[in-house]
């Protein structure tokens, strides 16, 4: 049976996450929070970092995170705007 993309993708973080973990917590100097402790940090709350939230939820993985740098969620379709483009 072939590993999903979203399972491959779970697998490597979990062994860069272990491939880190001697050199101890990476933050900026600017930085203020902790360090995650968590299997999985999914970077962007896009779509696609959204989707991967939910699909590790439904494979039965919750020890995830997901990281993102604006005020809000949307990625892209937050970001740009698409005149003439209604929903």
């Amino acid at each position: 049976m072939a590993v999903s993309p979203v399972r491959r993708a779970a697998r490597w973080a979990i062994m860069r996450r272990q491939s880190l973990k001697h050199q101890g917590p990476r933050m900026s100097a600017t930085s203020t929070a902790a360090p995650l402790d968590v299997e999985i940090l999914i970077i962007g709350a896009g779509f696609s970092g959204l989707g991967a939230g939910i699909a590790l939820k439904k494979m039965g993985e919750h020890d995830f995170a997901i990281l993102e740098r604006a005020h809000d969620l949307g990625g892209t379709w937050r970001d740009n705007t698409y005149p003439g483009l209604t929903v």
